[in-house]
């Protein structure tokens, strides 16, 4: 079909478009980067990019913490010792807790001071046995020796009381330093209680309580220090506070007349009592000895009679184990409590140890009742070091 004629007058006239509006040129950039054709950048180009306004990254990266350097341990010189000479010391001191084992402290102070002769004066093996000397020397009633040794090891120790350090004791394995220095310590505070040098005992004891050493005995001992210094203390504040107390002051004592035999001979009632006390302490530390005399005498008479006796039960079993519990209800008096054990009933290791562990807790000196006699502390005594012996070939033999 052919389109419908439109006069002149009736076309629409194209309205004339304005033209694009040129830009304003950007301050911030240069002239070159402005384009030519303006037109043609409004179409294809993005507007500039503003300039970030974050700051490149400026921190540091960070820093390892530094840790703090463990102290370090002193380097100890140890002196080189021969062979033979440490087999000399090593016997002796097998020897000393023999003796020891069996009650004899002074012969067993005697052989630590023979494994102490070969070793160097700054040996680290010396500790030990100056710590055992120590003991047996308190035992023994020396307390002026046993501080000697116990400072000696304390300066061998160092004032690191030997944290961290161990000392090579051969087929017994390593043993930890500071146990010693805890040992050392604790014998010391026991003989200035014994010499009743309260101030230095309880610094002592009060040096083993922060290190954590002694722990209940330890705490008495600085508390049984700290009273006989200051006396015995006041009640708690809290106690007073809440409940004030209504209990009189007791009245002072009246003063003991002066005599006149007094006055002409100078004295006076305080000279008096000290004198009365003076002579009360006196006649006990007599009657102390007089015992101790009396015990030994005691002993030496009952030496042959127990001698004898253990030795009917130890003859042809020593070292035998099974025989020598088998029959110890041969040696032990009547009354001690032991049930006689079987042959049949030793048969298994275990069952060795068990009755062990038995005979022993019944002939250790320290178990014994109070009212035991001395012989039978004495048959005790022997009993419990053949056992001991007994038992550690024993050990060997069956890997226990």
């Amino acid at each position: 079909t052919a389109e419908a004629y439109i006069s002149p007058a009736r076309r629409k006239k194209t309205t004339p478009q304005a033209p694009a509006p040129t830009p304003e040129p950007d301050l911030l950039f240069e002239a070159s980067e402005t384009p030519s054709n303006p037109s043609v950048a409004l179409l294809t180009s993005k507007p500039p990019a503003q300039p970030s306004a974050q700051r490149p990254a400026t921190s540091t990266p960070r820093q390892p913490e530094k840790a703090i350097p463990s102290p370090r341990l002193p380097k100890r010189n140890i002196p080189a010792i021969s062979p033979s000479a440490l087999r000399s010391s090593h016997t002796s001191r097998q020897a000393g807790t023999a003796s020891f084992k069996r009650g004899d402290y002074s012969e067993a102070a005697t052989h630590y001071s023979s494994a102490l002769a070969p070793l160097p004066p700054m040996h680290p093996l010396s500790i030990p046995l100056l710590t055992n000397r120590a003991l047996s020397r308190l035992k023994t009633g020396d307390p002026k020796n046993c501080i000697a040794d116990s400072n000696t090891a304390l300066d061998l120790i160092g004032p690191t009381r030997g944290v961290g350090e161990t000392i090579e004791l051969g087929d017994e394995g390593n043993k930890d330093m500071f146990t010693y220095w805890g040992k050392a310590m604790t014998r010391q505070a026991e003989a200035l209680e014994q010499l009743e040098r309260w101030v230095d005992a309880g610094v002592a004891w009060k040096s083993c309580v922060e290190a954590g050493v002694g722990g209940a005995t330890s705490i008495a001992g600085r508390n049984r220090c700290d009273k006989v210094v200051k006396g015995p203390g006041p009640q708690s504040s809290l106690s007073t506070t809440a409940r004030p107390s209504t209990t009189k002051k007791p009245l002072p004592k009246p003063k003991p007349k002066i005599s006149a035999l007094d006055e002409l001979s100078g004295t006076s009632a305080s000279t008096t009592a000290l004198g009365a006390e003076s002579a009360e302490a006196v006649t006990r530390l007599r009657a102390a000895n007089l015992e101790a005399e009396r015990l030994d005498d005691e002993r030496f008479a009952l030496s042959d009679k127990v001698s004898e006796r253990v030795a009917r039960w130890r003859n042809g079993k020593e070292g035998n184990l099974r025989a020598l519990l088998a029959s110890l209800d041969t040696v032990l008096w009547e009354g001690s409590g032991w049930k006689k054990v079987g042959m049949g009933e030793l048969i298994l290791a275990n069952k060795v140890k068990i009755v062990y562990m038995k005979g022993i807790g019944k002939v250790h000196p320290d178990k014994l009742p109070p009212t035991a006699t001395t012989e039978q502390r004495m048959v005790s005594a022997a009993v419990f070091a053949t056992l001991n012996e007994a038992w550690d070939g024993f050990k060997r033999e069956n890997g226990l």
